[in-house]
């Protein structure tokens, strides 16, 4: 997981970023350098500069002719930015193939916008040595649809070209719109694990970069996790003794999905009928359902809901996923391992 810092961010932010990308043992962070809005960019870089120095970072710094212009610099003396622990470009608009040619040769690792390159600007920087990382979108209504995203990534991928991502951040959205920088549109405003899990459900194994601000500790805490061992961690409201039951258990989701639900192996006879049963008016999406008795053998099966449903006899309703999290059901496939957490 990478992070992001920007000049226009408070001095603040940019502390509790790098202090969360060092308590996550990052050392590779992205940060822009032309943001029309910036006015302290000379500010920003001696900031990079001394956590180059003095913790060992390196950036990625997306740039077009307007950073230039602004450092008063050309293409043939790019490599002075290296002072500040930039190391790769992402080359965002303005600069012809050839520029951009020339600026790899140069030594500078290069990243070209995988939003919007198609496969002849691609063959246009035949024999340079690049990847692709998708362009964010601060204004609400602008960003892509998962279809376009993945036939992106389908182009970079005919060429062995990997690919890099951005999901918003949870707090601290960047100037001047503060609207969140999602890749995806349907992601904004979402909180970041949602996004995360998602993203890696739509492109496996691409890294993922918090586009702006920070993460929640939880939602932190989810990511990695699910980044060392594949677990889906699945929060669930705390409404009584049965759901605390489930609290830290891991579960395999079965591989073929029902109409209305995912079933949970092995959890026939797994939790004693609750005393007390608390329907909802119907078995909605993001809840989590027991079949009872009614149902011979299947007794004690958890079935996460998928879609709203009228209520049965035989099925009872013992806990549910919190609203910000419910979007975690369509990312079940492929036979995961999740784990409940109350929160």
């Amino acid at each position: 997981m990478l992070f992001s810092l920007y000049s226009t961010d408070s001095k603040e932010v940019w502390d509790r970023v790098v202090d969360l990308a060092t308590q996550n043992g990052e050392k590779e962070m992205f940060c822009s350098l032309h943001i029309p809005e910036a006015d302290n960019l000379q500010n920003f870089l001696e900031f990079l500069k001394q956590l180059h120095i003095n913790k060992g970072f390196n950036f990625t710094a997306d740039i077009s002719p307007l950073t230039l212009k602004k450092l008063s610099l050309t293409i043939e003396n790019l490599n002075e930015i290296r002072k500040y622990g930039i190391n790769c470009l992402r080359i965002d608009f303005g600069f012809s193939a050839a520029e951009i040619i020339r600026i790899g040769k140069a030594g500078f690792k290069i990243a070209v916008n995988a939003s919007v390159v198609n496969e002849s600007f691609i063959n246009e920087l035949k024999g340079l040595s690049f990847f692709g990382w998708h362009n964010y979108y601060p204004r609400p209504e602008t960003g892509i649809d998962v279809s376009y995203f993945k036939s992106q990534n389908e182009l970079f991928k005919k060429y062995n070209l990997p690919v890099y991502t951005f999901i918003p951040g949870d707090s601290f959205y960047r100037a001047p719109l503060h609207m969140g920088l999602p890749v995806i549109e349907s992601q904004r405003f979402q909180n970041t694990y949602v996004n995360f899990i998602e993203m890696k459900k739509l492109a496996p194994g691409m890294p993922v970069c918090v586009a702006e601000g920070l993460i929640y500790k939880r939602h932190l805490r989810w990511i990695n996790e699910y980044e060392a061992s594949g677990i889906i961690t699945i929060p669930l409201s705390n409404f009584d003794e049965l759901s605390k039951s489930l609290d830290g258990k891991c579960f395999y989701v079965r591989k073929e999905e029902a109409n209305i639900s995912w079933r949970l192996e092995d959890t026939r006879k797994l939790l004693e009928k609750p005393q007390e049963i608390l329907n909802a008016s119907l078995r909605k999406r993001g809840s989590l359902q027991m079949d009872t008795s009614g149902y011979g053998r299947y007794e004690g099966e958890i079935h996460i809901m998928t879609k709203d449903s009228p209520l049965h006899p035989y099925v009872i309703r013992i806990s549910e996923i919190p609203s910000p999290y419910i979007n975690l059901v369509d990312f079940l496939d492929a036979h995961p391992k999740i784990r409940f957490e109350i929160i």
